[in-house]
């Protein structure tokens, strides 16, 4: 019963932290006239989320502690998210648009070139998800950083194979039950890919094998540091 009580709890806290991380991303996106603000909310949810995993000695954060690391977050990342959140985002408007068109194309010949653009496009949300995880854990360039974030999709195939389940499991979840899209947004998305990252992407420094060996931070040359709790 104890470990049943503590069980809820858990999943409860990480239920509040979602709901803050949405509410948090609205804000501060509003606070950036959204088009300025979108991509430096996204990379502040993906800095809270890093900064709770890599808590743990006690992951049980209060609405103002998660507020709190979520705003220094999006403060010190303007600049930084918006010049590789937009190349992004066009780029992968146009294969959206591209596999889309291919796709209402009744030409017999076009199928072929639908499917290779359908894989593209799997591929490049994967490229994506990996490039905001590195980039939030790694104080490196954009280009190594997308470098390792293409590599890192072979590299790391049950990693990968995770993170296809997740995304399928929300997006078949926000289908049949929208009302989640209001009251969760992309929070649940971030916290899952950073989720399988933690358990299977033996990224150094977070890593839940390393984390398990050592009770405190390993000290990883390169490597982004998380807000202390104040």
């Amino acid at each position: 019963m104890k470990r049943f009580a503590l069980g809820y709890e858990r999943c409860a806290r990480v239920v509040l932290m979602l709901l803050t991380l949405h509410a948090a991303m609205i804000v501060h996106t509003v606070m950036g006239c959204v088009v300025a603000g979108f991509f430096p909310a996204l990379g502040a949810c993906c800095a809270t989320v890093r900064a709770w995993l890599l808590d743990e000695r006690d992951r049980s954060w209060t609405v103002r502690h998660t507020w709190g690391v979520f705003h220094a977050s999006w403060r010190s990342d303007l600049l930084a998210a918006n010049m590789i959140g937009w190349p992004q985002a066009l780029l992968g408007g146009l294969l959206i648009w591209e596999c889309w068109f291919v796709w209402r194309n009744r030409v017999s010949y076009a199928r072929g070139y639908a499917i290779v653009m359908l894989v593209l496009v799997v591929v490049f949300a994967l490229v994506s998800a990996n490039i905001w995880v590195l980039r939030s854990h790694f104080d490196e360039s954009a280009g190594w950083i997308v470098r390792h974030a293409i590599a890192f999709v072979v590299a790391r195939p049950l990693h990968t194979l995770m993170v296809v389940l997740s995304l399928c499991s929300v997006a078949v979840l926000y289908w049949y039950l929208p009302g989640f899209v209001v009251a969760l947004g992309c929070a649940p998305v971030v916290f899952l890919v950073f989720g399988c990252a933690y358990s299977w992407g033996r990224i150094p420094g977070m890593s839940v094998r390393e984390i398990e060996r050592a009770p405190r931070r390993p000290e990883t040359f390169g490597v982004r540091h998380a807000p202390n709790r104040r």
